[in-house]
């Protein structure tokens, strides 16, 4: 369905550079290695069984201006309901420039995509996304409708930076 394209770590830190130092500090966070290192970020692949908030049938999912990062690592959903996510994107380069993203949500990391050459590149996996949303060019929203998912946890990724642009997503069921 979708060509698998291969990403070098270079262009990766590249972006980190390009949208600030808080991007390197959190792939530093997530992966023990510095940014220039050209090492893909590794996430850690325990999935939370919950996350703060009350779950519902709505997420509200943004990215921060200048940074490649959602506001938070883990969001909340209801389970066996449909799911509507309003993806806010506000990332804009340093250099002034509107960055366009979208998100995808896969089963786990390891579905989202794969880090290849020792740890240099990575090569996101679209084709096994339960969903892939449309890339929106910043400053701008959209509303994402998913189908029902059954409780557990999920990955959510911008696919061309989804080492370092990621979180997870626990879908609940509702309580007694």
């Amino acid at each position: 369905m979708f060509p698998r394209k291969r990403i070098k770590a270079p262009a990766v830190f590249s972006l980190l550079l390009l949208f600030g130092t808080a991007c390197a500090g959190r792939a530093q966070g997530a992966s023990g290695s510095k940014a220039g290192t050209g090492k893909v970020p590794k996430v850690g692949a325990i999935a939370p069984t919950i996350c703060p908030g009350v779950p519902g049938t709505e997420v509200d999912l943004a990215t921060l201006s200048n940074k490649t990062q959602f506001e938070n690592t883990c969001y909340t959903a209801l389970a066996n309901v449909a799911l509507v996510i309003l993806f806010v994107n506000n990332t804009i380069a340093q250099s002034g420039k509107p960055v366009s993203l979208g998100i995808s949500v896969y089963q786990s990391p390891d579905e989202g995509y794969t880090v290849t050459d020792n740890g240099n590149a990575f090569v996101p996996h679209p084709d096994k996304a339960i969903f892939k949303g449309d890339e929106i060019l910043a400053p701008n929203s959209t509303l994402y409708k998913l189908p029902a998912l059954p409780a557990g946890s999920y990955w959510i990724q911008s696919d061309p930076i989804a080492p370092i642009m990621n979180a997870w997503l626990v879908v609940e069921n509702p309580g007694p």
